[in-house]
């Protein structure tokens, strides 16, 4: 293909391909399962994939352990990502079109969080292609995610971008609202025998004696047998607590963002009519009924407080229009109980038995009566927490701080960042670069790094690794600033956030 720039063309393409299939000549298309925007997959596509393999191929010879993740060429930036054996997911950019803001980690990080999505919704690639070895189950499966998740990706373009190739935007994480422990130790929250693994709601129980907290039995031991594999909490786009991994917990995350937050603030906008109408069209689109559960528009909100997916017969909740998610590590599915109280959304992954779909009344009536008040009392807890720290603005500060640990990220609100003078944010991008090349390097190391740097305009720019955690912090109008000053507003910062200073 060649590597030309069009003003017409679009400033992203994207593909999902299998590195085992067409390896017939005159058969090389059937790699590719997804294509975006076109949703056909062309010669010119299946030759830039082939390329793609090649590279791929090549470059394993140099870093085994370490898949290809970037090709650069004179027009483009080609980003791969592989979250499975043998699944590629391939986004190509322009970057005549995007020019200077174009950050090779920001599309890696689009293509993750994809990926992430894609295995939460369908489970393994492998699993889908083994039941159908042509491949066709599994483009009808994901073209329609994909195509949603893009396209809700570039709505708002310059404003999407902007945010997206910022070294300090926090899309690389999951914002999580630091509340105290008290307010889930004891009082609201409680791990069954297993450990995190299988958490247990337990409402209302300050002021009541040790033994008759130990008395009171919780969600997951009441109801059909241990219904409840694990849970997540969030209050608005901020995680307040997860028993899940990072991987799950970030899949989870976006899923709830992209599709079932918006779809609550949606609820009423979208007639009877018009919801019929989305649901019937999206499964008659697939032979097999696939429909795009990232589209807010698939989703209802329940009186029960539930939110499940459209029905096409009576629209009562049931088993079957509850959506079904895979974790990471498994291949059996789990049913999202999507549970909202307020500003709270409690989301519930049910075991897929069939002992647990016929207690899913009970179930819902219990999540109600044991945890309302408990979500109420949290919102206002985290309510209080984000209007103290004002979503963590520092004046005269910029910054993003990223957990490595537990995959969280804190930073200053994008409106904040975005009046960094362009010189700050290419000197952040630099020193962004610098830190991603030698992260590993230097977590095997001593782990720990300090990095402060003085631009033009009397910009200062810190960076600051500590074990797990990473601050990027820029500082503009610094004309009285000295080094020592600005070393003192770091250690503030991070002392604030708990990072470790360097030594």
């Amino acid at each position: 293909m060649k590597d030309s720039a069009s003003k017409d063309g679009p400033l992203y393409q994207l593909c999902v391909f299998d590195d085992r299939r067409g390896t017939e000549e005159g058969n090389e298309d059937d790699k590719v399962l997804v294509a975006w925007p076109s949703g056909k997959i062309s010669r010119a596509l299946a030759s830039v994939v082939g390329l793609a393999q090649a590279m791929i191929s090549f470059m394993s010879n140099f870093e085994p352990e370490e898949p290809c993740s970037s090709i650069n060429t004179a027009n483009h930036l080609w980003a791969l990502h592989q979250l499975e054996p043998h699944i590629w997911y391939l986004m190509l950019e322009d970057k005549q079109l995007l020019g200077a803001s174009l950050r090779e980690e920001a599309i890696k990080t689009v293509l993750q969080r994809l990926a992430l999505l894609i295995r939460l919704l369908h489970g393994p690639m492998d699993a889908i292609l083994a039941k159908d070895s042509t491949g066709a189950a599994a483009r009808q499966l994901l073209q329609a995610n994909v195509t949603e998740f893009m396209e809700r990706f570039l709505q708002g373009r310059e404003v999407a971008y902007a945010g997206l190739h910022h070294p300090l935007s926090g899309h690389q994480g999951l914002p999580k609202l630091p509340l105290p422990w008290a307010q889930f130790a004891g009082s609201t929250w409680a791990a069954s025998n297993d450990g995190c693994a299988n958490p247990r709601i337990a409402a209302n129980l300050q002021g009541e004696s040790s033994k008759h907290q130990q008395a009171r039995v919780g969600l997951t031991e009441a109801t059909a047998d241990g219904a409840v594999k694990g849970l997540m909490l969030m209050h608005g786009r901020y995680v307040l607590w997860s028993s899940l991994g990072i991987g799950d917990s970030q899949a989870l995350h976006i899923l709830a963002t992209t599709a079932i937050l918006p779809a609550v603030a949606a609820n009423g906008a979208f007639s009877l009519g018009r919801r019929i109408s989305s649901a019937y069209s999206a499964r008659a689109a697939s032979p097999r009924g696939s429909r795009p559960e990232l589209s807010p528009k698939v989703w209802q909100v329940h009186s029960s407080g539930v939110l499940g997916l459209q029905s096409m017969n009576t629209g009562d909740l049931t088993a079957e229009s509850l959506l079904h998610i895979y974790l990471q590590d498994e291949v059996d599915p789990h049913i999202l109980l999507p549970y909202r109280s307020g500003e709270a959304l409690l989301l519930l992954l049910l075991h897929d038995r069939q002992d647990v779909a016929d207690a899913l009344p009970e179930l819902i009536s219990q999540v109600k009566k044991e945890a309302d008040a408990t979500l109420k009392t949290l919102s206002t807890a985290a309510n209080a927490e984000l209007q103290a720290t004002n979503h963590w603005h520092v004046p005269s500060l910029r910054y993003v701080f990223r957990d490595g640990l537990t995959g969280s990220v804190r930073g200053s609100p994008s409106s904040k960042i975005g009046t960094l003078a362009k010189e700050t944010v290419l000197l952040l991008d630099s020193v962004q670069a610098s830190l991603d090349n030698n992260w590993a390097y230097d977590m095997h190391q001593d782990g720990s790094k300090d990095l402060v740097i003085r631009g033009s305009q009397d910009a200062w720019v810190i960076a600051r690794q500590a074990g797990s955690g990473r601050l990027l912090m820029a500082m503009e109008n610094g004309a009285d600033s000295n080094l020592l000053e600005t070393s003192r507003r770091a250690d503030a910062l991070g002392y604030r956030l708990q990072l470790e200073k360097p030594v």
